[in-house]
């Protein structure tokens, strides 16, 4: 075997946010997928669609459940019933 390179994807948040977070089935059910990553830290939500236009301005900011995100970091596939009734469930997403 021998080493040839490296490949590398660019893909702008909204392409991904609206190719792969924003689904019109969970948009009509008042629901959002994330992206969060193993700080905690939200690096893009579906609905910071506008916010995260610009790259430069934008600042990933801490997920606001502390409670749900100390069960995603204590298993990689999941799901848990939230206080108010909504259930969120989650998959880690491996670096390729």
């Amino acid at each position: 075997d021998r080493f040839l390179g490296v490949a590398a994807v660019d893909l702008t948040f909204n392409y991904f946010i609206d190719n792969l977070l924003e689904d019109p089935s969970l948009v009509r059910a008042g629901t959002e997928a994330l992206i969060i990553d193993d700080k905690g830290l939200v690096v893009v939500r579906a609905t910071q669609k506008e916010s995260a236009r610009d790259a430069t301005k934008y600042k990933p900011e801490p997920f606001e459940d502390e409670g749900l995100l100390k069960a995603i970091k204590k298993q990689h596939n999941g799901h848990v019933a939230l206080a108010d009734g909504r259930l969120a469930f989650w998959a880690r997403l491996e670096a390729i």
